[in-house]
């Protein structure tokens, strides 16, 4: 891996920059604040430059990437930035965040690339030293550049974990249902059972829900802050205690879950008898002007709780949900706290710290860690993530947008999961399974490695495609961790350039590539080529790869490549599974992650010998007609056509299949 170096990376002002080398090669520059409260702070250019992917803020709460060839490209509020030089090699920038300040990237007129920062307030007093901005790294892999990149920025830090260093939430391993698309705030105790009692006939069953937006006691009169802890009483008359226990005795929910935003409610909190304590509020007491990008701000005099008091409030808010059989909490409105409360109150980084690990340590005392963050895709709130390990990874899933607006939704998750998936597990949202994109909205979480859960309106479900994420067991089948952009299309637009949009993941040995065309600009019909390549680090020299809509197979070398056409608002989900011993192990028949059946995998002389977690119809490559097929070592049926073997076993317990060649 090559370091950053002068001919790759030059800042106007050498003289102001401290340059600190890790072993790893990560680069991290170090200015002067001119200003104590917001300003600019460094200004470079980048030879040599191609193309860049930018990660900037959309508003106060969402990231999506943004493309360009030129420096003053660069959009404001840029968080990450990789870019292809003209040399081959890759250059990652990671502005960062101090104690005090958060650093972004902005492009200016004249060609270069700014380093912007704020948080400070007027009262602030200027730091005569140096501050640390911004991290860079550059080399020929961006997958293990990204990583390293994550990793030193990490220890320099020391306000975050990496993903892989994080436990798993253990309800991702469920399917699940939020209420939010299905009623919105017109929720009640009755219709969430009416919702449940709709998956009765699927053989895809909820294990975990999430009661949205809409349940709590607020006033409207107040300007939407909330004024208890329990349940509203006209929607949730029993409570919800009540609910909670309905919906696990009877739909066998594992994980109750309850929206609250990380204010307590969108404006904040009423100083009220009916909360537990008496906290120390913060007060915003002006409207702020809506802001250049068209985001909308709150309109009301807000109170929060103070920083101060963020992790007596969350205790003993979550405490209480806890009474009342809450198992995890996704908490939305982070954006809003940092952008329009802080700015005239506190200093912007101290404020975002102690609410993100008040938040983080609240969650893992009374839910173990289940948390979903929400509207948080700010830098100040992922450089914190000490022990939550999955946030939202893009702006919202709008079933009611036309299909272009679900492809961004799309695009977007896709984009943005080369650099979150580092620190978090991404969540690409729910979605509704009868709904306009709801067959590569379901692929797309398939393979993403993230919660599957949808937002269906009761007896408005799709169970044929729902029951394509399990086994006969009513299992979901994963991949082994978070689904990324192919190499050759991560700089791409893919939504107005004419390229298929790429992503894989892997199942063990196996791997899986997701294709969509999703160019809103192209032709009907998009040409690109799928290689075993695609899927970084597949090892393997000759593959056999499935294609779950067409049902067919092919073989392909490890360099290989093959033409694929796609119609626009199509998809496919590839299999790649290596050939030994002229065998291969597809998975089982028609589900997104077929390989995700296979507990073990074992190759003996002319022969293949697979431990199977539960039955199904389970496909084989051969390149030949196998002499048998054995089930726990008794000879079984199977069909054989067109280098496919099929076959059909029935026990919802593990097994033991082998494939004898001769």
């Amino acid at each position: 891996m090559k370091s950053v170096s002068e001919e790759n990376l030059i800042f106007s002002d050498a003289d102001s920059i401290h340059i600190e080398q890790t072993d790893q090669h990560v680069l991290f520059y170090s200015f002067d604040l001119p200003s104590p409260v917001e300003g600019i702070c460094g200004t470079f250019k980048i030879s040599q430059l191609e193309k860049f992917m930018a990660l900037s803020m959309t508003g106060m709460s969402w990231m999506a990437p943004a493309y360009g060839k030129s420096c003053s490209g660069v959009p404001k509020q840029t968080q990450f930035l990789i870019c292809k030089q003209k040399n081959g090699l890759y250059l990652l920038l990671l502005p960062l965040i101090s104690r005090k300040y958060r650093f972004t990237l902005q492009g200016n007129s004249s060609g270069k690339i700014q380093i912007y920062y704020d948080g400070g307030l007027k009262e602030t007093k200027a730091e005569n030293r140096k501050i640390t901005a911004i991290a860079a790294v550059s080399g020929s892999d961006p997958y293990a550049l990204v990583n390293t990149l994550m990793s030193e920025t990490g220890k320099q830090l020391k306000t975050f974990k990496l993903r892989n260093k994080k436990k798993k939430p253990d309800f991702l391993n469920c399917f699940g249902w939020c209420s939010w698309d299905a009623f919105y705030h017109e929720v009640n105790a009755e219709k969430i059972l009416s919702a449940l009692d709709s998956f009765k006939k699927s053989k895809l069953k909820p294990e975990f829900m999430i009661l949205d937006d809409g349940w709590q006691s607020v006033s409207t009169e107040e300007g939407n802050r909330l004024v208890s802890f329990a349940a509203n009483r006209i929607k949730f008359p029993d409570g919800l205690g009540a609910l909670t226990r309905k919906a696990k005795k009877k739909y066998h929910i594992k994980y109750f879950g309850v929206w609250h935003a990380l204010e307590g409610y969108w404006n904040g909190i009423v100083p009220s008898d009916l909360l537990p304590y008496k906290f120390v509020l913060a007060r915003q007491p002006k409207t702020v002007a809506v802001q250049q990008d068209g985001s909308i701000p709150i309109q009301y005099i807000c109170n929060f709780v103070d920083p101060a008091d963020a992790e007596k409030f969350f205790d003993d808010y979550h405490s209480y949900l806890k009474k009342q059989g809450v198992d995890l909490v996704k908490v939305d409105n982070q954006g809003a706290f940092s952008s329009y409360f802080i700015k005239d109150y506190c200093v912007r980084g101290e404020a975002v710290r102690a609410y993100s690990f008040a938040l983080q340590r609240s969650a893992e005392k009374n839910f173990n860690g289940r948390l979903i963050n929400c509207m948080s895709n700010s830098s100040d709130y992922f450089f914190h993530l000490k022990s939550a390990n999955l946030w939202r990874n893009s702006d919202d899933y709008f079933p009611a947008k036309p299909l272009e607006n679900q492809y961004k939704h799309l695009h977007h998750n896709a984009k943005n999961a080369f650099f979150t998936s580092t620190f978090c597990y991404p969540d690409w949202d729910m979605f509704q399974s009868s709904n306009t994109g709801a067959d590569f909205h379901a692929a797309s979480r398939a393979l993403s490695g993230g919660p599957i859960y949808v937002c269906d309106k009761p007896d408005s479900h799709n169970f044929a495609l729902l029951e394509t994420f399990a086994d006969i067991n009513g299992k979901l089948l994963q991949p082994d961790c978070p689904a990324l952009p192919t190499q050759d299309i991560l700089l791409d637009d893919v939504e107005n350039e004419a390229r298929i949009l790429k992503i894989f993941n892997r199942s063990k040995s196996i791997g899986l590539l997701g294709i969509v065309n999703c160019c809103n600009k192209s032709e009907k019909v998009l040409n690109g080529t799928i290689s075993p390549q695609d899927i970084y680090q597949l090892e393997g020299e000759n593959f056999a790869v499935y294609s779950k809509q067409n049902g067919t197979v092919f073989t392909i070398k490890k360099d290989g490549k093959k033409l694929v056409c796609l119609p626009y608002a199509h998809y496919d989900i590839l299999t790649l599974s290596p050939i030994k011993e002229g065998l291969a192990p597809i998975g089982l028949e028609g589900k997104y992650i077929p390989p995700a059946v296979f507990q073990n995998i074992k190759y003996h002389r002319n022969a293949l010998e697979i431990e199977l977690r539960c039955g199904g119809t389970i496909l084989f490559y051969a390149d030949k007609r196998p002499k048998c097929v054995k089930k726990d070592s008794v000879e079984i049926p199977f069909s054989y056509s067109n280098n496919l073997v099929k076959v059909k076993v029935h026990e919802k317990k593990p097994l033991t299949l082998t494939i004898q060649k001769k």
